[in-house]
């Protein structure tokens, strides 16, 4: 399932080549983007080819390629009018949501707001001697637009996570844009999080015509001061591209962790962290000295995913999401054909080790999204108009992709490690060149270990942290620096909302004082007009 990498085994260079693989600039074009790039560039782009093209086109077009670009990448065809949502939306949103989530999200937006209150920079007092005053004062940025992922997925947490740091900073507007689904509608839990968090309004757009529009202005969509907020490689190649027309908070791309373990750890946690890290998709590296820890989470990652695919495919609410995604599409051929493309279907996505287990739950669970379809349409299905390529039992095993598992277990195969050292300070040392994201430290004495930390977005000390509960719950903003640029970012903070000036007060007499000085230095670098604007004052 997942390369071993012993480190007196391999040079330095394989190591370097870890780091390297997190960066953007390393993640080359997705082979699925290739036949959309026919499609709407008539050729195929590199990835950052096609996030200069798109942006030329927003900042010169405007709304016009904001609506286009929406609809050639994401399949969303909306009026201008209907980019912005709508306060009614927003209302309508809190009866769509449950008590329990509202409750949880009341509860996260306390403790975040708490914790950028806590943090927030306090005001230095003045440098006051001898005739001189010095003071640093702070004002909050005025226009911050903030990016949430969407289209499949919806990230709440996300919203709460950019926009309350933003507020309690004191900015003025704060604008999100996010990807609606394919109906055009934005997730209720993603508005109702909009409005607990103080956002003034909120776009139906994605992609990187979203921050396109933000960095510019168009018609519709207001031009922001800074753009925060994680998104896909070419969310965040937009977000490198127009730093210097706005401020970006960092470059946060695909999630990552690296788990540090020692001989203490149980391998259970390390493989259920590794697996929940990837399901976004993400990378997962575990670091440890300890060669037995390494082969239990190997065994523990392969059955723990076993497990999750199965529980999916027997799930009341995969059943249920599955009716709603397939209510509309038949298929007509025998059931021994369609059974063959199941095993097909199985065999490429789940792999051989749990596929005929899988199939068995696919193939039972199927006939009850079958015998809802006949309720709905009300007629027999070979009388049916809309048949496509992809048939109902094919789209049973589409939805357990849908839902990560499968996707995560390509991701623990292509991107993720288990990297065995000769000492824990050799495990640290690498996950400091890696500078990931997120650290764990599941040592005996975490906080021992966290003094060698030195490149991390955020530590997590002990079994009882999970990354989880810094995505959620915490407090910190989840919104952290990854591809190794935690070597010089931070994770997002109030304070990042903030700008910093500098007060300079002198009297005559102070003045006096340090004539001579500035003079000198003025006339020696060349400027001459520097040093008359201080004898002026003298005479």
């Amino acid at each position: 399932m997942m390369r071993v990498i012993k480190t007196w085994e391999v040079s330095a260079k394989e190591l370097e080549s870890l780091r390297r693989r997190l960066s953007p600039a390393e993640i080359p074009l997705p082979e699925k983007m290739r036949e959309v790039h026919l499609r709407v560039f008539g050729t195929v782009l590199s990835s950052i080819e096609a996030v200069r093209r798109i942006l030329a086109d927003v900042k010169e077009k405007g709304d016009e390629a904001v609506l286009f670009y929406s609809e050639a990448f994401d399949g969303i065809r909306l009026p201008a009018e209907k980019l912005k949502v709508s306060n009614e939306d927003i209302e309508e949103a809190y009866k769509k949501v449950t008590p329990s989530f509202l409750k949880a999200l009341k509860k996260a937006k306390e403790n975040i707001a708490s914790f950028q209150r806590h943090i927030k920079i306090k005001v230095p007092t003045s440098l006051a001697q001898n005739g001189r005053r010095l003071e640093v004062i702070y004002k909050p940025i005025e226009k911050v637009g903030i990016y949430v992922p969407g289209g499949k997925a919806s990230y709440p947490s996300t919203v709460l996570m950019c926009a309350l740091p933003a507020r309690e900073a004191g900015v003025e507007k704060i604008i999100m844009v996010t990807p609606p689904g394919r109906d055009g509608q934005v997730g209720p839990e993603r508005l109702v999080a909009a409005r607990e968090a103080g956002v003034d309004e909120v776009y139906r757009v994605g992609g990187v015509q979203a921050i396109g529009a933000m960095a510019y202005g168009t018609k519709t969509i207001p031009r922001v001061d800074k753009i925060v907020g994680p998104g896909n490689l070419f969310v965040t190649l937009a977000k490198k591209e127009v730093f210097g027309e706005v401020d970006i908070d960092m470059l946060a791309g695909p999630s990552e962790v690296t788990i540090i373990a020692d001989s203490s750890a149980r391998p259970a946690l390390i493989a259920s962290d590794m697996i929940s890290q990837v399901e976004h998709p993400g990378t997962a590296i575990l670091i440890t000295p300890c060669a037995s820890i390494a082969q239990e989470v190997k065994e523990e990652l392969e059955k723990q995913l076993r497990g999750q695919i199965w529980d999916q495919v027997r799930s009341h609410e995969s059943k249920q999401q599955l009716v709603e995604q397939i209510r509309d599409q038949v298929w007509s051929q025998p059931q021994s054909q369609i059974e063959d493309q199941v095993e097909k279907q199985l065999e490429e996505q789940v792999g051989e080790p749990v596929r005929k287990q899988v199939e068995k739950q696919v193939l039972k669970k199927v006939e009850d999204p079958l015998i809802e379809i006949r309720k709905r349409i009300g007629r027999p299905l070979e009388e049916q108009d809309q048949v496509r390529d992809r048939g109902v039992w094919y789209q049973v095993v589409e939805q357990v992709r849908l839902h990560g598992l499968v996707s995560a277990q390509e991701s623990l195969e292509s991107l993720c490690r288990i990297i065995i050292t000769r000492d824990l300070e050799e495990a640290i040392e690498i996950s400091n060149s890696i500078a990931p994201e997120h650290v764990e430290l599941l040592v005996k004495d975490a906080w021992a270990a966290l003094k060698g930390i030195k490149n991390a977005g955020a530590v997590f000390l002990g079994e009882n942290s999970p990354v989880a509960v810094g995505d959620y719950i915490a407090g910190p903003s989840h919104v952290l620096p990854t591809g190794g640029t935690a070597r010089f970012f931070s994770g997002l903070t109030v304070n990042d909302f903030l700008k910093r000036s500098t007060v300079i007060s002198y009297d005559k007499k102070a003045l006096e004082e340090v004539a001579s000085e500035v003079i000198t230095l003025a006339e020696t670098e060349g400027l001459p007009a520097h040093a008359q604007s201080v004898r002026i004052r003298l005479e």
